[in-house]
């Protein structure tokens, strides 16, 4: 199965979401609730007040209609306990989320309909011209040889002296996370000057702009948005996932299996399961260390 990273279930028309969001309840999987009752993102007495329209969000796609309908009206009552329930459960989700080692994913890996729902969330990054700067190529199992005997012959490229044991610690990395993705940036490289924008003082919204107008800086900005956005909806499903990259990703022979133009660039894969152990959580810079005022 092909999943493109734009593609998305399409919403039920708002009065079957209504009706259909009561059962969806009863019978899906509730992701984002597991979630924080096993991190503990919340105190116990607000978890089991999260709005019936956030908890299903993420089991099934009729409840999806129901909730972009009910977060239009949550926008407007931010200051209600739900939407403190909604700000504290965000804030959670994203300070339990951590960069899980393909070593440490095991089976099973998101099923189709899970999948759809985290590809979707990439199209919700933010995008400078509404160009969609970068694509994503799931790596099937039946792709996972294909794949690593890339890593070992790009290794032999770099280092002709390479041993055994080495060609087949680069193929292991093909094979361990039951979910792998390469992640593609779409750059102005190819496509003319990067430095038009700056040059001629035009943005994207400018009328006689084009896609050089959007320099690489904000396409990367897009494409590592769009993965936050799936690794985000990953660890609310329960998942595992986690980021790699190395040499081989800029190797010849791996450009020509994912067939990539001379403007696409491999930036990291994209790892995904069910984490069978977790490390201890990294420390993390304190904001001081990142933000100053002019």
């Amino acid at each position: 199965m092909r999943v493109n990273g734009t593609q998305f279930i399409p919403g039920l028309a708002f009065g079957a979401a209504w009706i259909g969001a009561s059962l969806a309840a009863r019978i899906a999987v509730n992701g984002l609730t597991r979630a924080a009752m096993r991190h503990g993102g919340a105190p116990a007495s607000k978890r089991a007040n999260y709005p019936a329209q956030v908890r299903t969000r993420f089991s099934c796609p009729v409840a999806r209609s129901f909730a972009r309908a009910w977060r239009g009206k949550q926008e407007r009552k931010m200051n209600s306990p739900a939407g403190d329930d909604l700000s504290e459960f965000a804030v959670a989700l994203i300070d339990t989320r951590q960069n899980i080692s393909p070593r440490r994913l095991d089976e099973p890996g998101p099923t189709p309909q899970q999948l759809q729902v985290i590809l979707g969330a990439a199209a919700a990054a933010p995008d400078h011209g509404c160009l969609v700067p970068w694509r994503f190529v799931i790596v099937g199992n039946d792709q996972r040889e294909r794949l690593a005997e890339v890593f070992a012959l790009a290794l032999l490229d770099r280092d002709a002296q390479a041993t055994p044991e080495q060609l087949e610690n680069a193929r292991a990395k093909a094979r361990r996370a039951p979910f792998l993705m390469l992640a593609i940036a779409r750059l102005n490289s190819g496509k003319g000057d990067a430095g038009t924008a700056a040059a001629t003082g035009r943005g994207a919204q400018h009328p006689e702009s084009t896609d050089a107008d959007v320099n690489d800086a904000e396409r990367l900005v897009s494409l590592g948005c769009a993965i936050q956005n799936m690794l985000l909806t990953a660890h609310a499903a329960g998942f595992g996932a986690g980021l790699t990259s190395g040499q081989a990703l800029a190797s010849s022979r791996l450009r020509a299996l994912f067939g990539l133009h001379d403007n696409e660039q491999a930036v990291c894969c994209v790892n995904i399961g069910t984490i069978s152990k977790r490390k201890a959580a990294r420390l993390r810079p304190d904001m001081s260390a990142f933000v100053s005022s002019l």
